[in-house]
């Protein structure tokens, strides 16, 4: 059995390789080439070099899985739109911050649309570019995300200015993100938004 200390260090282990595959999963995202979006014209010859026809059978494999993760998540019409849309975001680097509001009564979809992207993403090998938060604990649980306190570093209630300590360990926690999901955003006043804000532009 280990001991609290023992305990301490391999949480540390861990955590340090997690952020380290953050790290290399978006250098080495930043530095693949992105497909250039063309147009087939038949009956047009075009020579071209070996870059840019594997970056045309990079882009059909990615279409490939983008259809085939759609067809095992069943999604409807509704779901397939969002999901694509986050798709294009995810393999294009250069398309502008998507910001989307998934809506809907409860049992419409929205976490099998998340799914499909979080799917889509380990695929990739870029699952930590996604992060999913939300308000209350039991709603982070069903996503296998964690509360915008814990990773935001924010106490209910607590209006003081961040610690050094906390700041790094946020900035630790949102290493390598580029799509943060928030679930039940519903349940946030104009306020806690305010905060939320805040917090991440420190």
């Amino acid at each position: 059995m280990k001991s609290g200390n023992e305990w301490r260090a391999s949480v540390g282990i861990k955590r340090q390789d997690a952020i380290q595959e953050r790290i290399t999963s978006k250098i080495r995202n930043s530095q693949s080439q992105n497909c250039p979006e063309t147009i087939g014209q038949p009956n047009v010859v075009k020579v071209v070099g070996l870059s840019e026809l594997e970056s045309g059978q990079v882009k059909r494999q990615e279409d490939n899985m983008i259809d085939t993760i759609s067809a095992e998540f069943l999604l409807n019409e509704e779901q397939d739109r969002a999901f694509r849309i986050a798709a294009s975001h995810i393999v294009n680097r250069t398309a502008d911050k998507l910001k989307m509001y998934i809506g809907g009564m409860a049992g419409t979809g929205k976490t099998r649309a998340l799914k499909a992207i979080a799917a889509l993403l380990e695929r990739r090998g870029e699952s930590r570019r996604l992060l999913i938060m939300a308000p209350t604990g039991t709603a982070a649980a069903l996503l296998g995300g964690s509360t915008y306190h814990y990773i935001l570093g924010m106490r209910e209630g607590d209006d003081s200015s961040i610690s050094q300590r906390i700041l790094a360990a946020v900035k630790e926690r949102m290493e390598g993100v580029d799509f943060v999901f928030f679930d039940e955003v519903s349940m946030l006043s104009c306020f806690d938004l305010y905060r939320i804000c805040e917090r991440i532009a420190l």
